[in-house]
């Protein structure tokens, strides 16, 4: 049932991954982006993938995702990753 961070590409929206927080951190508004909410997520096998919740959802999500904590994260969209500063992973996670 669960996948892999490895396996996670741009092929469909019913991924689901069991993964810890590693980082979650607020992005402020800047060069004409929103302000987001940024979420680092490692699995056991040291597998890494950046998810983004955007400023509409920042509210939702804001409260639940915590630094250290596993977390279940199903049917979310796959985007080819928008930061040059990321992990290695060739694509993020869109979390709403």
């Amino acid at each position: 049932m669960w996948s892999m961070i490895r396996e996670i590409d741009q092929t469909k929206t019913t991924w689901a991954i069991k993964a810890r927080a590693a980082r979650v951190y607020r992005e402020p508004a800047h060069d004409g982006f929103p302000p987001s909410l940024e979420v680092i997520f490692h699995n056991a096998e040291g597998s890494k993938i950046h998810a983004h919740v955007p400023d509409q959802f920042v509210a939702k999500f804001h409260a639940l995702f915590r630094e250290g904590h596993i977390f279940a994260v199903k049917n979310f969209m796959v985007e080819k990753k928008l930061y040059v500063f990321q992990n290695n992973n060739k694509c993020q996670a869109k979390v709403f």
